[in-house]
C-alpha cells in the first residue's frame, strides 16, 4: 500500500480544514529526520498528513497542503550532484552511470536520487542548473563533477 505525505503549512487538521480521509496526522515535532532535512519547517508548520491515495493538484492547492512525496528540486539536485561526485570517485564511466543509474531498465537506477523523475523533469533539472542539450548535458555535468 503507498502512502502519501503532505505538509500543513497554513493550518492544523480539522473538519474543513484538509481533505478527508486522511490516514495519520503527525505534530511537527514529531516528523521524521528525513523531513526534517529535505523540507523547510515552514513547509509542515502545522504537521504533516499521510493518505493512502494521492490528493489531487486542486486539493493541494486549495487546501494549502505541501506536497510531499517528492524531495524540492534544489535537494534533489544536491544529492544527485554528491550521487554522481561518488561513481565518479568509484571510477564509473558515463556509459556505464547512463546504463546502470539513468536507463529505465538500469539495474541500480533506484539508487538514483533522480529515478522516480520523468526523463523530461530531470534534462529540465540539468538545464536550469547550467546543463542544456538532454543527453549531452548530461554527459557534459558527469564528466565536471
Amino acid at each position: 500500500m503507498s502512502i502519501f505525505t503532505y505538509g500543513l503549512r497554513a493550518r492544523p487538521p480539522s473538519i474543513g480544514a484538509v481533505p478527508r480521509g486522511f490516514d495519520t496526522w503527525t505534530e511537527k515535532e514529531n516528523v521524521s529526520e528525513q523531513i526534517k532535512e529535505n523540507w523547510d519547517k515552514s513547509h509542515y508548520r502545522h504537521g504533516i498528513l499521510t493518505y493512502s491515495k494521492a490528493l489531487t493538484p486542486s486539493e493541494v492547492s486549495s487546501y494549502e497542503l505541501v506536497d510531499m512525496n517528492q524531495c524540492p528540486k534544489d535537494k534533489l539536485w544536491e544529492k544527485f550532484v554528491e550521487f554522481c561526485g561518488e561513481l565518479v570517485e568509484y571510477e564509473v564511466s558515463y556509459n556505464d552511470f547512463v546504463a546502470d543509474y539513468v536507463h529505465p531498465h538500469g539495474t541500480a537506477r533506484e539508487s538514483n536520487p533522480l529515478h522516480r523523475m520523468k526523463p523530461i523533469e530531470m534534462f529540465d533539472l540539468l538545464k536550469s542548473n547550467g546543463f542544456g542539450g538532454k543527453l549531452k548535458g548530461l554527459e557534459t555535468f558527469y564528466n565536471q563533477v
